[in-house]
């Protein structure tokens, strides 16, 4: 909890200090309690989202923009996204930031891709974006590793996942 507390100068009465005006913010319990005189005004603070909230939305906006992709890009990146977020779960703030940072641009160009691709003659599209060399110096090796098994894995002629499309055998 973090409190503010402001005092005025003395009354007419003496030496008695009275609060002539008090401030009291509780993050905890998200109220703004000011208080002048005898007179109270309490209000609730609007609700911030949490990171968790914002990791938990982010989330659910990949996997959603996922149903635009063909249904082996859907389910090869449903499967990375769950791994990643979970082997993110306990990072430091400045490696969620820049986590939470990456995987935004990421949710932004999809999208961009999917509404190209849907406005598009014959509604087949380009998918994914080029690594600069400078990005790709600034990996640690076991994220070198986790991108050559993820190309890999979309080179593939059989892919890991066996789906079968609607009215498809």
């Amino acid at each position: 909890m973090l409190l503010i507390w402001f005092y005025s100068v003395t009354l007419a009465q003496g030496n008695k200090h009275v609060p002539k005006l008090d401030l009291i913010i509780s993050a905890a319990e998200r109220t703004i309690t000011l208080t002048i005189g005898h007179d109270i005004l309490a209000c609730q603070m609007a609700s911030l989202p949490s990171h968790v909230q914002n990791v938990r939305s982010l989330y659910k906006k990949i996997l959603v923009l996922h149903h635009m992709l063909p249904l082996h890009f859907k389910a090869l990146g449903d499967q990375y996204v769950k791994e990643e977020f979970r082997r993110h779960k306990n990072a430091s703030p400045q490696e969620a930031k820049l986590f939470m940072k990456e995987w935004e641009a990421y949710a932004t160009l999809l999208w961009k891709q999917t509404n190209e691709t849907l406005h598009s003659r014959g509604g087949k599209g380009v998918f994914g974006a080029s690594i600069s060399q400078e990005t790709l110096d600034s990996f640690r090796g076991e994220q070198i590793g986790q991108l050559y098994e993820l190309m890999q894995e979309t080179k593939k002629h059989k892919h890991q996942f066996d789906i079968i499309e609607d009215g498809q055998k």
